[in-house]
């Protein structure tokens, strides 16, 4: 009886102690995966840093565009404005000669 109760605890002593060597292990490998995804969620941060700082650059890119694009848009718009001006005065010009060549033909 005692024979069986010493190994009995003996199975227990190796028992426990397997159970450590796997606990550390499994710590172990948990730590590896731990520290490998802060490295990569490092990674992934600047990365989104860097994002966002072309983002910015991009915005600013734009509404540069934007400008430049109302700026043409309002210079095209008085060039249509004068065209129009210049078509009438063109139009009144040849009425006025066509009048007078009336006149003088007359």
């Amino acid at each position: 009886m005692a024979q069986q109760i010493n190994e009995l605890h003996a199975t227990i002593k190796r028992q426990e102690a397997e159970n450590q060597q796997n606990a550390a292990k499994q710590l172990g490998k948990f730590e590896a995966t731990v520290k490998e995804n802060k490295l990569a969620l490092d990674a992934v941060t600047n990365l989104v840093n860097e994002l966002r700082g072309q983002l910015e650059n991009n915005q600013q890119l734009v509404k540069k565009l934007e400008e430049r694009v109302n700026r043409q848009t309002q210079i095209m718009d008085e060039q249509a404005s004068n065209a129009r001006r210049m078509s009438e005065q063109l139009s009144n010009c040849v009425m006025a000669t066509e009048t007078k060549h009336i006149a003088a033909t007359s």
